[in-house]
């Protein structure tokens, strides 16, 4: 009888083993994990924007409520007493006509103090409803760090140049925040990146590319590494202007090929190497040797006489 009992529950205990786990269900909605055009085109992209979307097209009823209250993760500096205080203002002017239109206003208001509204529910208790909302810290960047990946034997400097160039063509600033969705946040990522890359190409780089990587601590705070690949350099050589109809032109041939040469960006360079090789270690002037500096789809030659 006991060697039955025995094998009764060595039978449960395989059978319950081998229950298969329970398949989630699929709601039918299809949500992205990695952002491209489409999605992008579609979503706000604007730190703190409400995340669900706003049905203008129904009659807006007001939703009653007595109370609100504000949870989540907050700021270091901040808490709960302080965020309550901050949305009460705006609760209590929407005290009798607050709809889902009205959503927006508080997603707004959070952004301006660092914030995203996450969530919001209608809760049921004793005293009448309360608004529930949920808030979470925006992705503040703390800090830009353009890299320029280039051979120029300028000692650093045309990369420095083209660094400060870079961070100038960005709209996000050190201090401006990023978006708290991932996908919104790739999105924002994606449109500088392609902000850089058609200024680089603009400039002549054809094969340029462009890479950001985000770096997200703790504290809600973002470091941007924005690498950047100036790819194969195209060099121009010689340019020949000549007239189509054997007849001299109006504007003279050497006047037109200053048109094909970049300059500007090595005008410093050249002073300082000017100065430095026209003088040697005991202070006697020696000769400048020839030197080769590119720039994109140009070549620039520089030898002794051209620093006279």
């Amino acid at each position: 009888m006991k060697l039955f009992v025995l094998f009764l529950v060595l039978a449960a205990s395989v059978a319950r083993a081998q229950t298969p786990a329970p398949v989630p269900v699929d709601d039918g909605s299809l949500r992205p994990t990695k952002a491209d055009r489409a999605t992008c085109l579609l979503l706000d992209t604007t730190p703190g924007a409400l995340l669900e979307a706003v049905d203008t097209s129904r009659l807006a009823t007001p939703i009653p409520w007595n109370d609100f209250t504000v949870d989540g993760k907050f700021i270091a500096a901040d808490s709960k007493e302080t965020l309550h205080a901050i949305f009460e203002p705006t609760f209590t002017d929407h005290r009798t006509n607050f709809t889902a239109a009205t959503w927006r206003e508080i997603a707004a208001l959070a952004a301006k103090f660092g914030y995203q509204l996450v969530g919001h529910l209608v809760q049921d208790t004793p005293s009448g409803n309360r608004l529930a909302v949920h808030v979470e810290p925006l992705p503040l960047v703390r800090h830009i760090k353009p890299v320029v990946d280039s051979d120029s034997p300028a000692l650093g400097l045309f990369d420095k140049l083209l660094d400060d160039e870079v961070g100038r063509r960005m709209r996000v600033r050190a201090g401006s925040y990023l978006p708290w969705e991932p996908i919104r946040r790739q999105c924002a990522i994606a449109d500088e990146r392609e902000r850089v890359a058609a200024y680089l190409h603009d400039e002549g780089y054809a094969d340029a590319t462009v890479t950001i990587v985000p770096s997200i601590d703790n504290d809600s705070s973002v470091e941007l590494r924005v690498k950047v690949d100036l790819g194969a350099k195209y060099i121009v050589g010689r340019v020949s202007i000549r007239s189509a109809t054997k007849e001299s032109l109006i504007v003279a041939p050497s006047e037109l090929e200053k048109l094909f040469r970049h300059k500007e960006l090595f005008t410093l360079w050249v002073e300082i190497h000017a100065h430095a090789a026209a003088r040697g270690p005991q202070g006697r002037a020696r000769q400048v040797p020839p030197t080769r500096l590119s720039r994109g789809s140009c070549e620039l030659e520089l030898r002794s006489a051209d620093l006279v």
